[in-house]
């Protein structure tokens, strides 16, 4: 019998850092972290990383990347305002997709950075 229940709610706390057309996420956990953490619908080597059980994972992305590069990870860019954003999940486990993953998109601007 697998019971999936957390012994607390799952709630990391994210954030990013944007320089030179590369974003730095950081997903820091109050609880020993062995999920994935990966730019939405993409899975590729540069889009996707594990926790090693310890409480902050780190994900770099390359913004600048080309459509159907390796390095491409789904950046949505913003003509107007030059914002690049990126929707990223932060799983729990690190194959299977569960009720309690969470989903965020973040945003970076000219001024750094917004999470939403």
């Amino acid at each position: 019998d697998v019971c999936c229940q957390l012994e607390q709610e799952f709630n990391p706390i994210v954030t990013a850092t944007c320089k030179a057309g590369y974003m730095t996420i950081k997903v820091n956990t109050t609880q020993a972290f062995g999920g994935a953490v990966h730019a939405k619908d993409f899975r590729s080597p540069s889009c996707i990383t594990y926790g090693n059980g310890s409480h902050m994972t780190t994900l770099g992305i390359n913004l600048l990347a080309p459509q159907g590069s390796p390095e491409y990870c789904g950046v949505l860019v913003n003509n107007k305002s030059e914002e690049r954003s990126v929707p990223i999940s932060v799983r729990i486990h690190r194959t299977l997709e569960l009720a309690d993953d969470k989903s965020y998109v973040i945003t970076c601007g000219k001024a750094g950075f917004k999470n939403t």
